[in-house]
């Protein structure tokens, strides 16, 4: 019974996000802004029931960073289009503020190898460099100065992000780290492909490549963040009846 309500659970899940996304094809290819919307009002909280309903224990960051996308993303049909960009770029800073907290957890510095220390601060200064070049890029095009360095927090955060995602799966190298690796890399080139829509051109394949990824990331942190709370349920449960 248990395995027949989670298999319906999934699909239901599965279908809906099928369904959000062609609705976000055909909005973007049509320019039709109320499809646009609809997806945005329900993708994130499509994930947050199905992790609800999916997870054995509550984990408050999860539904937090989950919480923050989702205000980011509905941000447009709240405000008006001058606070727009500032007030998503807000909210995605905090959510990944979040996934950081979550990430920061399952790093142990001195379980780092000198070498593979060196290379993650080469990458880390690499990324800082580009970052830098587009934040002044960005100047030129944006005149709000707010806006731009709300740009460089939430790019910052998100190099933090990759760090300690990159960190952890070269410590590791588990399958859980692995795909922890890729929710950050999907959530990454998101991230990206959402500023060359916002900022440079307006394309469908874009946008749905953006969506894609985004969705991707989404859906490979919560399945993680799910299997690992029911991995440390199995083990407590294990434990606590060692000597029953």
């Amino acid at each position: 019974m248990k395995n027949t309500s989670s298999v319906i659970i999934s699909s239901l899940f599965f279908g809906t996000i099928f369904s959000l996304l062609a609705l976000f094809v055909m909005g973007t290819y049509f320019e039709n802004f109320t499809l646009i919307n609809v997806v945005q009002v329900f993708l994130v909280p499509t994930f947050i029931v199905y992790f609800l309903l999916k997870n054995s224990t509550f984990n408050l960051a999860i539904i937090a960073f989950l919480l923050f996308i989702f205000f980011g993303d509905t941000a447009s049909l709240l405000m008006d289009n001058y606070n727009v960009v500032k007030a998503s770029s807000i909210f995605s800073f905090l959510g990944y503020m979040c996934l950081i907290g979550i990430a920061v957890k399952k790093f142990n510095i001195f379980e780092t190898d000198k070498i593979v220390g060196l290379y993650l601060i080469g990458v880390f200064l690499i990324n800082a460099y580009f970052l830098s070049i587009i934040y002044v890029l960005l100047k030129t095009i944006v005149s709000d100065s707010l806006e731009t360095i709300l740009f460089g927090l939430k790019s910052a955060s998100l190099i933090i992000l990759s760090f300690l995602a990159l960190a952890i799966y070269l410590n590791k190298q588990t399958k859980s780290s692995f795909i922890f690796f890729i929710a950050v890399v999907c959530l990454v080139f998101g991230s990206v492909l959402n500023y060359v829509g916002l900022y440079y051109v307006y394309d469908w394949s874009v946008l749905t490549l953006e969506k894609t990824m985004y969705i991707s990331g989404l859906y490979l942190l919560v399945s993680q963040v799910i299997k690992e709370n029911k991995l440390t349920s199995k083990l407590a449960y294990t434990d606590n009846n060692v000597f029953a």
